[in-house]
């Protein structure tokens, strides 16, 4: 799932000359604060992709706020990891939020700050099986 995912960032980089965003803020401001920056990555993909194949990397809707959009891909949906918890994606883009994140189990937990990567370079990673950010069992895929 993680490769796929890369591959993806790097073809939306390579057609778009950035990185996708980490906040769904810009299209849709009322948004809950979380889980921001896998739904800005699945939402930014899926528009990418719409017209070849979906990635093959599980989705769902772990904060319950899936919705419609104009462009018909949903707004709210992540990409999940194979645990069911939100994948982090952070990539740094003026004052886009950090937010939080809601796991497969429902607990919340701020996106810290360290997560943080350099302008120009992004944190792609698994809360793994525990479904907590930071332990030892985090899968890094950047």
């Amino acid at each position: 799932m993680g490769a796929q995912l890369r591959s993806a960032i790097a073809s939306w980089a390579a057609a778009r000359g950035g990185l996708p965003p980490s906040s769904t803020l810009r299209w849709s401001p009322n948004d809950n604060m979380t889980n921001l920056g896998s739904e800005s990555l699945y939402y930014s993909l899926a528009n990418m992709m719409k017209r070849d194949a979906p990635l093959p990397v599980p989705i769902g809707d772990t904060d319950g706020d899936r919705r419609g959009s104009p462009s018909g891909i949903e707004l709210g949906l992540e990409y999940v990891d194979a645990w069911g918890n939100p994948f982090v994606y952070v990539c740094p883009r003026g004052d886009d939020p950090l937010g939080e994140l809601r796991n497969a189990g429902g607990t919340i937990t701020p996106v810290p700050v360290r997560l943080e990567p350099a302008r120009g370079d992004y944190v792609l990673r698994s809360m793994g099986p525990d479904g907590k950010l930071g332990t030892r069992d985090d899968l890094v895929l950047e």
